[in-house]
């Protein structure tokens, strides 16, 4: 399987300045749960200028100057737990609702912001940081690597869905409320849902009222996510992917 955007630590060209350390954490909770189970780990990019708002918008601008049009998802905040993703209202004006998201009621999704070189620079000192944490040569074992920043305002909802990649949060500003439900309880997940997700249909997955959050997180697994954040105090979050 290609590895081609895989990053390559000296081919990127950045002024950019960051800690020493951002991932604060034993390597010993990492070796034992990474890829395995949740955990907690604490970071210091709160308050980076990387993820002030005006910085935030130069980045959607970057990504819809190169044509990828695709790789932004935007749409309104407050839906039902159980709304499909190809079911939610769109956004047309990306960066003005970025700019004015304290108000704007809108969730969006900047995916692969590491085309832009600082950004780029953050996620190859995070990949660095888990390897030495881990143990592991996580970029020969890689076959997909992205980086997505969520900027969502107070109380977005984001539906329940599965997620099949590695998923690595640095919440970065606000308050999120996450559940994770067992993906190995097949009243909760079926055999045929899990079938037509990995053939394509990634909205399969269908939210049971009686289903109970659990907190095995592998592969695959089921969430759903409330920013539940007062007024004017927005959510923003940096997700790392990582498919092996």
């Amino acid at each position: 399987m290609s590895a081609d955007n895989l990053l390559k630590p000296g081919s990127i060209k950045s002024d950019l300045k960051l800690s020493k350390q951002i991932i604060q954490s034993e390597a010993s909770t990492l070796q034992e749960n990474f890829n395995c189970s949740h955990f907690e780990f604490s970071h210091n990019l709160a308050g980076h200028p990387l993820f002030e708002i005006p910085r935030l918008v130069d980045l959607a601008n970057t990504i819809l100057s190169q044509g990828r049009t695709d790789k932004i998802q935007s749409y309104t905040s407050r839906v039902p737990i159980q709304q499909k993703w190809n079911h939610r209202p769109g956004i047309n004006e990306i960066t003005e609702a970025i700019a004015h998201i304290e108000e704007s009621d809108s969730w969006v999704m900047l995916e692969d912001v590491q085309v832009d070189p600082e950004y780029a620079a953050l996620l190859n000192q995070i990949i660095t940081e888990l390897e030495d944490l881990t143990g592991k040569p996580l970029r020969q074992k890689m076959t997909w690597l992205g980086a997505y920043i969520f900027i969502a305002s107070p109380n977005s909802i984001t539906p329940y869905h599965i997620d099949s990649e590695l998923n690595f949060l640095f919440q970065i500003q606000g308050k999120k409320d996450m559940s994770l439900f067992n993906q190995n309880d097949r009243s909760i997940l079926s055999e045929e849902e899990i079938e037509k997700f990995y053939i394509g249909d990634l909205n399969v997955a269908n939210y049971r009222e009686k289903a109970k959050p659990g907190y095995q997180k592998n592969l695959n697994f089921l969430k759903w996510l409330i920013m539940n954040s007062q007024i004017f105090n927005t959510e923003s979050g940096l997700y790392v992917e990582i498919k092996s």
